[in-house]
């Protein structure tokens, strides 16, 4: 018995009623639902998109329950403003998206199989009244899936149809295009069904009363209808087994509203886990952090225990739709993210989808502070790829080899300040104290022993200024008239408003400074004499230190004209001077190496510069080519993020170790500004673009109460060359989970093979991944077409996409050509524009993966440019000059260009297949796709 046929017996029925009841409800919904304006939010796209699954389940003690589900909030009000309700009593509204005891459960049945039991508990909601109006007072459900469908809703006409269902019933998976249609054709069959019952009737008495004549016109009425059913049957129903691959005749990100139970699985997941979601493409990685993010943005998404140790007033805070942030490597692929997560009714702008290269630069602008203006001290922006890496390994070893570095210079700048300190002996507690910091101890521990030893600092620091203030005092009252004369002086040579003398640059005098006292009368006048009197309280400071310091005796500047002044007490004090000038200079070495935490992060890019001046001589990590660009303080984009990543990692080692900082003020500046940089959520799309340490960076921008890291990507399609290679790369900053997704819903079954044979070709293992469609023996072969000739390239191409046009039934599905670099577009424009344009097609340059306009046209890209992307059609332009340019990352460039394509895929080479893809070489068919 073939397919049709069983479906014109039981579970033709069970279609055909499911079918109804989701139209029924969908002309119910028209009819009935109304936006009120204080529940508008997010509600609007149900107008378009009400419902989009359906399930029925037998329910112990109940019965039949049917469960409709929303990608939105289900509708809260109809036109009468009463609580919306479903037009059958066992039907059940949810949503992906809705809060309660119960649906945290049942919006999960969808992704059960038919037959595969289920049990929840729960205690009801007041909010529950329609689970209540089901269930009763049961609060233990148990029941069985009976049937399931997934359908895209659309309206036109005045009416709702379901397009592209995808069924599952006992007897199995069905794929179907329009409900109405289906239903129409099903009503004409029973019409014909009940004709047939009528003739045949009449053809039993024909034969009993011996009419021979209008017996055999009888049996050729009952033949008739018999051919117009099976037709009907056979053709319009549109009834096939198993899933069905859609056509792709927009550019875009697959829309994969309902998730499998493998990919719920993951989705699901603590919101503190670190995960790895890998597949090959179109196993929908992307779809899951698209729906992790939407689950794990409100608290009444989630489990207790996943916000249990979160105060109340943070939770509005920690989970908002705007508390996440997901990375991706360029412009094209953030655009049609956004339009994907706007699905899942969340915000969508730059802050919240950002592409790493621009973050990375704006993080070391805005937040961390070393790059923007040289002049002022910071980094300039280097064009040229300063580091020599090749590979992962050695990038993390030369971030290692400068760890070692920074470590060293800090414990040498401990052992000169000790050897100060004990040379003058004038602060016993701060030797102590240094004298506590064991060098072998982690940096970490260096640093936070040095950070214990401010409060002395402090003490010694007052202590030094009571000091000064003292003989400022003695100054003044010995001679009343010194603060006019410092204010006169000041402005005799344009001093006045300068805390600090310009041409004084000796660190072990400049580092500590006074700050103005600002109490009392803010008139000019007695702010003058304010800053007069800090002004003499820096030349005694000045005066002191210099009795030590001899390359700071200077002869300008205001601090000499005021010591000047007051040469004659300064030389009758000169004893005491001596002394408090070595407490001075003790202060002021030690102020840097105190400050702990805040001189460890800040200090961290000098430290840098350091060592690459260091490193310039040794060939192994700088390139020697670009020591202007160091000297004159530029760094490569990599230098940025290694920066980024040690300054990020050493905050997260201090905030773990001191958790008040944290949850309060820490009062260092650089981590407050970290801190603001916090999300709930970080994602990564398209992870083996990255580096590791590009990765970290990411990482370290979680939130450290839930590390809550979420990357996708398939090693197979790294097509960087610092992308990952292995996932164990990293563990240099965090252990990620990985879990697996196999079920491929992109490609045709032909395609796939190809792909499975590249992939075990190149990484040297089974291929983990499988179709979720039914093997079809029409899929048309992928082509090969061997030309040195641009002319028949260019009309073989044109060729092939009119028998596209012609399978498509008439209508241009998209359709890409491939390039290997950005600057082939162009040339591959000029050879193919005007052979399209003959048959009316119009061809785009997409450089950068950007696409102009919604027209439909055949695109040119970049295969740098085109992941997370799909198309019906694709054509790889010269594959043999692709495997000469990119002779390392040959294989992995043709299968991200071949898991691009759909159904049709064609390639072209100047002179021969390419020896790197040998393995695939007869899958591929000369000429034609005959269609």
């Amino acid at each position: 018995m073939n397919v049709h046929t069983q479906l014109n017996q039981e579970n033709q029925k069970i279609i055909y009623e499911m079918f109804n009841t989701i139209l029924g409800e969908l002309d119910y919904f028209k009819d009935n639902f109304a936006i009120i304006d204080h529940y508008c939010y997010g509600l609007e796209l149900l107008e378009r998109e009400p419902f989009i699954g359906y399930v029925k389940a037998n329910v112990d003690k109940v019965g039949e329950v049917i469960f409709l589900y929303s990608r939105q909030r289900v509708p809260l009000n109809n036109k009468q403003r009463k609580t919306y309700e479903p037009c059958k009593k066992n039907i059940l509204l949810s949503s992906y998206q809705l809060t309660g005891a119960y649906h945290r459960h049942i919006r999960n049945l969808h992704t059960l199989d038919v037959g595969e039991e289920f049990d929840f508990e729960y205690k009801p909601d007041y909010r529950e009244l329609d689970f209540k109006r089901v269930f009763k007072n049961l609060t233990k459900i148990h029941g069985v899936i009976l049937e399931k469908n997934f359908f895209i809703p659309s309206f036109s006409n005045y009416v709702f149809d379901a397009f592209k269902n995808e069924t599952s019933i006992k007897f199995g998976v069905y794929s179907q295009s329009s409900e109405r249609e289906y239903i129409k054709e099903v009503d004409r069959i029973l019409e014909i069904e009940k004709q047939k019952k009528q003739i045949e009737l009449q053809a039993e008495l024909a034969k009993k009363a011996q009419e021979q004549v209008r017996l055999e016109t009888l049996l050729k009425e009952i033949d008739r209808l018999e051919k117009e059913q099976e037709s009907l049957i056979q053709e319009k129903l549109q009834i096939k087994k198993g899933k069905i691959r859609e056509t792709v005749n927009n550019i875009s990100l697959r829309d994969q509203p309902n998730l499998d139970k493998v990919q719920n699985k993951i989705a699901k997941l603590d919101l503190a886990n670190q995960i790895i979601i890998t597949g090959a493409p179109g196993t929908g990685k992307t779809t899951i952090l698209i729906k992790r993010i939407s689950q794990k943005t409100s608290k009444d998404f989630l489990l207790e225990e996943e916000y249990e140790n979160i105060h109340k007033e943070q939770l509005n805070h920690f989970f908002n739709p705007r508390n996440w942030v997901m990375f991706t490597p360029n412009t094209l692929l953030r655009d049609y993210l956004k339009e994907a997560v706007a699905k899942e009714n969340l915000p969508v702008d730059n802050s919240l989808i950002k592409i790493w290269s621009e973050e990375s630069k704006s993080l070391a602008r805005e937040c961390l502070g070393f790059l923007g203006n040289k002049e002022s001290g910071k980094f300039g922006i280097a064009k040229e790829p300063i580091l020599q890496i090749e590979s992962n390994d050695k990038l993390l070893n030369y971030v290692e080899v400068f760890e070692s570095f920074y470590k060293k210079k800090i414990l040498t700048t401990i052992e000169d300040t000790l050897t100060r300190l004990e040379s003058h002996q004038t602060s016993p507690d701060l030797i102590a104290g240094f004298k506590k910091i064991n060098t072998n101890w982690s940096l970490l521990e260096i640093i936070r022993g040095l950070h214990q030893l401010r409060p002395y600092f402090d003490e010694y620091k007052k202590q030094i200024a009571n000091i000064i203030k003292g003989l400022s005092t003695e100054i003044i009252k010995s001679h009343p008239e010194i603060l006019n004369e410092i204010i006169n002086l000041a402005h005799k040579i344009k001093e006045l408003d300068s805390d600090l003398d310009a041409n004084e640059s000796n660190p072990l005098i400049e580092e500590i400074t006074e700050e103005a006292e600002t109490e009392g009368d803010h008139r000019t006048e007695s702010k003058d004499l304010l800053i007069a009197n800090n002004k003499l309280k820096q030349s005694i400071r000045w005066y002191a230190a210099k009795q030590l310091v001899e390359k700071s005796k200077s002869k300008k500047g205001i601090n000499f004209e005021i010591a000047h002044l007051i040469a004659d007490y300064l030389s009758a004090k000169r004893d005491i001077l001596i002394t408090l000038g070595k407490q001075i200079v003790d202060c002021n070495i030690s102020n840097v190496l105190t400050q702990g935490y805040t001189n460890l992060l800040n200090k961290i890019p000098a430290y840098y510069q350091e060592f690459r001046k260091e490193q310039i001589g040794n060939p192994v990590f700088l390139n020697a080519l670009y020591k202007k660009q160091i000297l004159e303080k530029n760094l490569s984009s990599h230098e940025i993020d290694i920066v980024n990543f040690i300054i990020l990692q050493n905050t997260r080692t201090i905030l773990k170790r001191e958790s008040k900082f944290l949850k309060e003020d820490s009062k260092i500046e650089i981590i407050e500004k970290i801190k603001k940089r916090y999300k709930t959520q970080i994602v990564v799309d398209e992870a083996t673009d990255f580096s590791p340490i590009q990765l970290g960076c990411m990482f370290y921008l979680t939130h450290p109460q839930f590390n809550s890291f979420s990357i996708a990507g398939d090693l197979m399609q790294r097509i960087t060359t610092e992308g990952l290679t292995t996932w164990e790369s990293c563990n240099v900053f965090a252990k990620l989970e990985v879990h697996k997704v196999d079920k491929i819903y992109r490609q045709s079954n032909k395609l796939l093979q190809i792909a499975k044979k590249l992939y075990e070709e190149t990484m040297q293992a089974e291929a983990p991944f499988s179709s979720a469609f039914e093997l079809n023996e029409f899929e048309p072969d992928p082509l090969k077409f061997c030309s040195k000739n641009d002319e028949n390239l260019a009309m073989w191409i044109s060729n092939r996409i009119k028998e596209i046009i012609k399978y498509n039934e008439n209508e241009l599905p998209s359709i890409a050509v491939f390039v290997s670099t950005e600057e082939q577009i162009n040339a591959v424009y000029e050879i193919l524009e005007e052979s399209l344009l003959d048959i009316g097609i119009e061809l785009e340059r997409c450089h950068q993966g950007k696409i102009l306009g919604n027209t439909k046209a055949v695109r040119i890209f970049s295969i740098a440019f085109i992941k997370g992307l799909e198309f019906e059609s694709a054509f790889f332009i010269n594959l043999d000059e692709m495997t000469i340019q990119f002779p390392d990352l040959a294989n992995k460039y043709f299968y991200v260009g071949l898991t691009r394509a759909a159904l049709f895929l064609a390639v072209t080479y100047r002179t021969h297949f390419p020896t790197e893809l040998k393995c695939i070489e007869n899958d591929f068919k000369e000429n034609t796709w005959k269609i």
